[in-house]
């Protein structure tokens, strides 16, 4: 085997499981990619599907490896903008009786998971 089918046939494995990872996975883990979130671009799993259909696959996996360190980057910052709204909403919400600030525009742009869970669910 070739390495240019090595590559190809990688690449064709790569696409596949990412493309069942978007149909069967991800739309029921219940949070959305950081970096989609915090940049409003697309996702890790898209940008998978990009690179692995135009880059040699070892390429490929560098860009992916890189994205998802950005991607980690992206969900430490938004973790840290989400626990200082919930800081400054405690006092507010001592008044009004709420337990959290979350309202509905808070929890469309943080809502990653574990952490927001006990807030705003």
């Amino acid at each position: 085997m070739t390495s240019l089918a090595l590559r190809s046939s990688t690449s064709v494995i790569a696409v596949s499981a990412i493309g069942f990872y978007q149909r069967w996975l991800s739309p029921y883990k219940g949070y959305h990619c950081a970096h989609h979130a915090l940049y409003g671009q697309g996702s890790c799993s898209g940008f998978g599907l990009k690179v692995f259909r135009e880059h040699p696959a070892d390429q490929a996996w560098k860009m992916l490896r890189e994205r998802f360190t950005e991607c980690r980057a992206a969900s430490q910052m938004l973790m840290t903008q989400h626990q200082e709204r919930r800081k400054k909403s405690r006092g507010s919400a001592a008044q009004s009786g709420s337990d959290c600030g979350c309202d509905d525009s808070a929890l469309e742009a943080f809502c990653l998971g574990a952490a927001v869970t006990e807030c705003c669910f």
